[in-house]
C-alpha cells in the first residue's frame, strides 16, 4: 500500500479530528447534547427493559397462582359434590329407616292386638295346641303383606271381634 492512502481505522480517526476543528462550536455543543440525550435514552431503555422483564416475571407468577387456584377449586368442587351425594344417600337411608320404623311399630301393634283377640277367643283350659295355633296365626298375620293377609271369621285387626251376621 502507498503511504498517501489512510487505512479505514485511521480514516475514521482523521475524520473525527477534522470535524472537531472545522465544525462551528454550536454544532459541537449540539452533538454533545445529542450524545448525552442518547445516553439518557439508552439508560431509560435499559430501565424499561428491566421493568418489562419484572412485569413478565410477575405475570408468570400470577398465571402459576391462577392454575394452582383453579386446581384447588376443582378439587374442592369434586369433594363438595361427593359430600352432597353422600348426604343425599344418607337422607334416603334415613327416610327408609323411618318408614321401616313405622312398619315395625305397626307390626308390634298388630301383634299386640292379635294376642289380645286370641286371649279373648282362646279357651281357658290353656291347651298346648291352641297356643301353637295362636303363635302360628300371629306369625302369619305379622309376616304376610297387608294386602295378602287372610281374614279369619270373628277376628278383626283393629282388636275388636267382628260382628257376625245374624241368621
Amino acid at each position: 500500500m502507498s503511504e498517501g492512502v489512510p487505512l479505514p481505522g485511521q480514516y475514521a480517526n482523521w475524520k473525527h479530528e477534522c470535524l472537531k476543528f472545522f465544525l462551528p462550536i454550536p454544532i459541537n455543543f449540539q452533538v454533545t447534547d445529542l450524545q448525552s440525550e442518547l445516553s439518557d435514552i439508552k439508560t431509560i431503555k435499559d430501565q424499561l427493559s428491566k421493568y418489562v422483564r419484572d412485569l413478565e416475571q410477575q405475570n408468570d407468577d400470577l398465571e402459576r397462582a391462577k392454575r394452582s387456584t383453579l386446581a384447588s377449586v376443582e378439587d374442592f368442587e369434586s369433594r363438595l359434590n361427593a359430600a352432597i351425594e353422600r348426604n343425599a344417600f344418607l337422607e334416603s337411608e334415613l327416610d327408609e329407616k323411618e318408614s321401616l320404623k313405622a312398619a315395625v311399630q305397626r307390626m308390634k301393634d298388630e301383634t299386640r292386638d292379635l294376642k289380645s283377640e286370641l286371649r279373648l277367643l282362646a279357651p281357658r283350659s290353656g291347651n298346648a295346641t291352641w297356643e301353637k295355633l295362636s303363635f302360628f296365626l300371629i306369625q302369619l298375620f305379622c309376616l304376610a303383606p297387608q294386602a295378602s293377609k287372610p281374614q279369619l271369621p270373628g277376628l278383626h285387626l283393629s282388636g275388636h271381634p267382628r260382628q257376625r251376621p245374624q241368621q
